[in-house]
């Protein structure tokens, strides 16, 4: 890989982390790409949402289409690294790696673009909007045909409990479809000192979140992987007041739809028979989010015969599943793909931070390696499709 590549995929990293934009709202980081992109020969570029790009380079004649994904929003979160730079972009900050996403992928889009006499076929590279945020981005790419025509997927996402250099590999789920629930209970509310002329929708809550946590233990096989989590819990205002309404709101996380329904339908069941013999009412609201990530038993294994022969047989190790969403599942409804995982920790710049923490940060020397694994899966993808 030429070094001169890398160093300058360390320096359209830095210059995205220092300038991180919210979900959906990426223009100028849009721009910056648009830039970088426009200026190499032959490339086709069009927008397939009012954020996002997508490159279309060709080699030396007809062959398969591949695409490969790189996503490019930041999250709501202040920065609290000392690093030189440091978001400037006050309560946004790219702690999800997103920023070392897209440069990798801008990496990966030279080095082909330099090589592009010597193979035939068609690469395409979503640098997508919008990752963050239901519905997601790739539902943009979806929709303008960015799939039509082609072969399979790769995409990856740097991972902060691996050592740096080194690649995950998950073979079928990878990551799980991220739902959002909302309960609402409507009580009586009235004074605190007299809880007899009240229906208290706090202590109707408590009994809805207690029973929920049973579902998972009781109701969903021990061999299956499912999370349900409750992470908001609203009511009441004053301290002598119990108030009319309470909320609980959080997440479930499943591997398929079976068990995604069957914890759906348990807790319609808890919330009605506990409302039921509190005289309260209750509403609940689930709202399915992205679909699962699914992994291609041969795209898999292609992608892991490369990367061991790009990094060494010891720098790939299985992964397994995260209960963690990812859009790039969206892709994985039409076309078969891998989504694979890159260790960042080390170095002075990787702390061990999880994703999403304000301190989040990854060791830079690891991007040479992501940016040469997504180039020869890449080749490789186009060799497979081509002797098909």
């Amino acid at each position: 890989m030429n070094e001169e590549i890398i160093k300058k995929v360390i320096t359209w990293r830095r210059y995205l982390h220092e300038n991180p934009e919210l979900s959906f709202h990426e223009e100028k980081t849009t721009e910056y790409i648009y830039g970088i992109v426009s200026s190499l020969e032959g490339v086709e570029i069009s927008r397939p949402a009012r954020t996002g790009l997508l490159a279309v380079l060709r080699g030396n004649g007809p062959g398969p289409v591949i695409a490969l994904r790189g996503d490019m929003d930041a999250l709501p979160i202040t920065e609290e690294n000392s690093v030189d730079y440091i978001s400037k972009n006050p309560g946004v900050m790219h702690a999800c790696g997103h920023d070392s996403h897209t440069a990798m992928l801008l990496g990966t889009l030279l080095s082909l673009h330099s090589t592009r006499e010597s193979w035939n076929g068609e690469i395409r590279f979503f640098f997508q909007h919008g990752e963050e945020l239901s519905p997601g981005g790739a539902v943009d790419f979806v929709k303008a045909g960015a799939l039509e025509g082609v072969s399979a997927i790769l995409g990856t996402h740097v991972a902060p409990d691996v050592e740096s250099g080194k690649v995950g590999i998950t073979y079928g789920p990878a990551m799980a479809e991220p739902d959002e629930f909302k309960v609402v209970i409507t009580g009586k509310g009235g004074h605190g000192a007299i809880p007899q002329e009240t229906i208290d929708p706090i202590m109707i809550g408590v009994q809805i979140a207690q029973n929920f946590q049973t579902i998972i233990s009781r109701n969903v096989g021990p061999m299956e992987n499912a999370v349900l989590s409750i992470t908001q819990f609203h009511g009441g205002t004053t301290h002598n007041v119990i108030p009319g309404k309470a909320e609980l709101c959080g997440t479930v996380r499943t591997f398929n739809v079976e068990t995604r329904d069957l914890i759906k339908s348990r807790m319609e069941q808890i919330i009605e028979g506990v409302c039921r013999c509190n005289n309260a009412r209750g509403s609940f609201e689930f709202i399915e989010g992205y679909p699962c990530v699914i992994n291609d038993r041969e795209v898999t294994a292609l992608l892991e015969e490369t990367a061991k022969a790009v990094l060494g047989d010891e720098n790939v190790i299985p992964r397994a599943p995260f209960m963690g969403g990812e859009d790039f599942g969206e892709y994985q409804k039409y076309i078969p793909g891998c989504f694979y995982f890159l260790g960042i920790k080390g170095g002075d710049e990787g702390k061990g931070n999880p994703l999403h923490h304000p301190q989040f940060n990854l060791d830079e020397a690891a991007l040479g390696a992501g940016v040469k694994v997504m180039v020869n899966g890449a080749l490789a993808l186009l060799k497979k499709y081509e002797d098909k």
